[in-house]
């Protein structure tokens, strides 16, 4: 079931209050999109999907048009989770990372609704929750952003849920400049941060497990308390940067607040070792003339040998994160409307 926003905050309010670390996966195709879908029906887990403006421009969405591809990609993914198969998934979609210089635009156009039509009819889609990519940015224009933004949703009377994050990550965040951060924002729109994505020692693009030392887990309990106490209601920490962590590190970030985990490069790394191995084992098979030629190369064949490589991954994430046995009882409080 696709979460719309109001029912997403609820999602992100059971998360912190459980200590549920929520996988993110950043899925760069449809396939990604359905084995993240499996995988989460598997472990009976909540999960986010999440795509970039690299993804949203790429040739299996937008093809140069970031709108468009965030129209399908949506679209996508309500109708994958709309399915009876997932009826017991909640599933947020998430925009992530949008750079500044276009966020304002593109963002703005999103939370707004984005329009198209089928035969005679138009309908508008609409994401779970928004984010983009601060970096470089001072505060103050971070901040700025951020209230652009929000007072658009705002105009047309449309809850937001918003991911915030500091300007830049290469010094650790200062948890009192974090609550200063989301307080100057919700002076001008209360109650639309969700999210706050502090640097906490993570690195994108990791492409070694376990060899993250950097990370600092008390640092992300010292931000989250930061938040509460100076808000009165949990704000949830996503993580980013999470594929070169180790278990014990990503379950030591939950326990500490974190309650979305964007993950990206472990998969497309494991996706493309999973073609390659496919490819290797049935290189004859794929020749011209072979009577098997046709139904190896099917982009389904293809597809299903890489699902069975990747879904056990993300679904022991979602173990490790305390995710997993969730998914029904996250999905009960959502709808129930309990405080």
């Amino acid at each position: 079931m696709l979460l719309n926003t109001l029912q997403t905050k609820r999602l992100y309010r059971y998360a912190s209050l459980n200590r549920v670390g929520i996988i993110a996966v950043n899925a760069d195709g449809d396939s990604l999109i359905h084995d993240t879908l499996l995988a989460a029906r598997q472990a009976n887990a909540p999960v986010i999907i999440e795509a970039s403006l690299w993804q949203l421009k790429g040739k299996c969405f937008g093809n140069g048009d970031a709108i468009l591809g965030l129209k399908k990609y949506i679209t996508d993914v309500a109708l994958m989770a709309g399915h009876p198969d997932f009826a017991n998934v909640p599933v947020v979609f998430h925009i992530d990372h949008i750079p500044a210089k276009q966020a304002v635009d593109i963002l703005s156009q999103a939370v707004a609704g984005m329009p198209y039509r089928i035969w005679d009819r138009e309908i508008a889609v609409f994401p779970s929750s928004v984010s983009f990519d601060a970096s470089g940015l001072c505060d103050a224009d971070n901040i700025q952003c951020v209230q652009n933004v929000g007072r658009r949703a705002a105009g047309l009377g449309i809850p937001l849920s918003f991911e915030v994050e500091p300007g830049i990550e290469d010094k650790p965040t200062v948890p009192a400049d974090a609550l200063s951060m989301v307080k100057q924002i919700e002076d001008v729109v209360p109650g639309i941060v969700d999210l706050f994505a502090p640097a906490v020692g993570t690195v994108h693009g990791q492409t070694v497990r376990g060899a993250n030392a950097g990370f600092d887990a008390s640092l992300v309990g010292a931000v989250a308390d930061a938040l509460a106490q100076g808000l009165g209601r949990p704000v949830g920490i996503a993580l980013h940067g999470s594929s070169g962590m180790s278990d014990a590190q990503l379950a030591a970030s939950v326990q500490q607040g974190v309650i979305k985990i964007n993950t990206c490069t472990m998969l497309l790394g494991a996706r493309a070792r999973a073609m390659h191995a496919y490819f290797n084992e049935h290189v004859a098979q794929i020749q011209e003339g072979h009577k098997d030629m046709k139904e190896t190369s099917k982009d389904t064949t293809v597809d299903m040998a890489v699902s069975q490589a990747v879904v056990p991954i993300i679904v022991d994430r979602m173990a490790v994160s305390q995710s997993a046995g969730q998914g029904k009882r996250a999905l009960a409080y959502v709808l129930s409307g309990e405080k």
